[in-house]
Parts: structure tokens; sequence; C-alpha cells
């Protein structure tokens, strides 16, 4: 049998692996080389990878914010007694709130950095720490410093993602309504097969 020649008319899959033989050959042998490399950094950072990776994390970095939150436990004391505020360039307009409604936000805090470390409402409980944190933050410049900054980058991101599909509550939940889910449908096939033998009926469609 002779084989068909010219472009087939049929898709054509490309290969998975990325290899100097599949780039454009009128670019140089050089930016070849390094194109092909970015592809295989590329494919390597976007690979799946397994949920332990960010749950690990998660508990981690929620153990650290549970220690930080008590770090910041008496901040809005240290603001009556002090005479002399330091606010962020650009930030001044952000209004200072009083005693009783900044430890109400140290305690929402608290509780979003103990729901992120047990993985409950792991979202919600992120928004909310990044929120707060970045807020107790930019108070005053005298609480400056570098992992401070980290933390509010680390918690937004954080909020964006699924760390909390591992280890936590949140996998509990989901992974006891699917075993629900999955008897409740085991049950009604069940139910089906009785009813239809009870009929006396061949197998049920």
């Amino acid at each position: 049998m002779r084989r068909p020649t010219g472009s087939p008319s049929w898709p054509v899959d490309a290969p998975s692996g990325h290899s100097e033989s599949n780039a454009d050959p009128r670019l140089p042998p050089a930016r070849i080389r390094w194109r092909v490399r970015g592809q295989r950094v590329h494919a390597w950072l976007v690979q799946p990878v397994h949920p332990s990776t960010l749950g690990v994390f998660r508990v981690l970095f929620g153990l650290c914010m549970v220690k930080q939150a008590r770090h910041f436990a008496h901040m809005y004391d240290d603001f009556v007694t002090s005479k002399l505020l330091l606010s962020y360039a650009g930030l001044g307009w952000i209004p200072l709130v009083g005693p009783a409604t900044g430890d109400a936000i140290l305690v929402a805090n608290l509780a979003a950095a103990i729901l992120v470390t047990i993985g409950c409402r792991t979202r919600e409980a992120s928004v909310v720490l990044c929120a707060t944190f970045t807020y107790l933050f930019v108070q005053c410049e005298s609480f400056f410093n570098n992992h401070y900054i980290l933390i509010c980058h680390a918690t937004l991101v954080a909020s964006m993602t699924e760390w909390g599909r591992w280890a936590s509550v949140d996998a509990a939940v989901t992974y006891c309504r699917r075993v629900q889910q999955d008897l409740h449908a085991d049950l009604h096939e069940l139910h089906e097969l009785r009813e239809v033998r009870r009929r006396g009926g061949g197998d049920p469609p």
C-alpha cells in the first residue's frame, strides 16, 4: 500500500516532549536551545502535584500565624499609651480604630489563623487572615518587618489557592459527603432492584 503524500487532512497530535526538532528552524541554534529549556521549565512548573505539598505548608504557616497573632495581642493597649503614630507613606488615610474594635480584629485574626491551621473553611479563613493581618501591619511603621510584608503577600496568594484539600477539616467533610452520596446511590439502586423483582420482572434497565 502506498503511503499518502502531501499534508494530511486529519489533525496530527503534537509530540508530548519538547525537543529542538520541534522548534522553528528559522531561529538561531542558541535561541532554540534556550526556548526548549524554557519550555521544559514551564512544563515542570505547571505539572500537577499532590495536595499534601500545599497542605503541609498550610499547617506550618498557620501555626506561625497563631504565634504571630499572640505577639500582636496587646498592640492596641500600646497605642493608647503611645504619643506618636508613624503611618506608612501614602497610607495615612487608613483610620485607626479604637481599642475595643482593635481587640475584635485581633480576635478575628487569631481565629482565622486557627481555622487555616486545621483547614476549616480554609478559603474564607485565608481571606480574613489576609485582611486582618494586613490592616494590623499597616497601622504603624514601628511594626515594620520584612517577613510581615511577606506574610501579607503569602496570605493574599494563599486565599486564591486550594491549600485546604489535604489534612484539613474541609477535606474530611468533602470525603464524608462523597461517601454519603455513593451510599445513597447504592441504596437507591438496591431499592429499584427489589421493586423489579417484587413485580416479577427481570433485571432493571
